[in-house]
């Protein structure tokens, strides 16, 4: 290691390193594991569809907790919303 590296913290996203931990925002992956969908694509096809309310920092979306949280108390879990959007297609 190289004594650039040494004080470095090592991670394959420098971005996620300078993220706060106490954001009350999401990054994609963190909400497709808060939401319990599965992929990238799911919650990205929710996205384009304007089901779910997101924000833009540069080209990164974040999603603000508190309102993920209200979103999916109007469909009682977000386990429900994935299954009525399978039963549906």
């Amino acid at each position: 290691m190289s004594r650039e590296q040494a004080g470095k913290p090592l991670t394959s996203h420098p971005q996620q390193a300078q993220r706060p931990l106490d954001s009350p925002y999401l990054t994609s992956h963190e909400c497709v594991c808060y939401l319990r969908l599965g992929s990238l694509s799911s919650l990205y096809d929710l996205v384009r569809d304007h089901k779910l309310p997101t924000r833009r920092v540069g080209r990164n979306y974040r999603f603000y907790k508190p309102d993920v949280d209200a979103w999916t108390a109007g469909f009682g879990s977000a386990l429900e919303l994935v299954r009525s959007l399978k039963a549906s297609t």
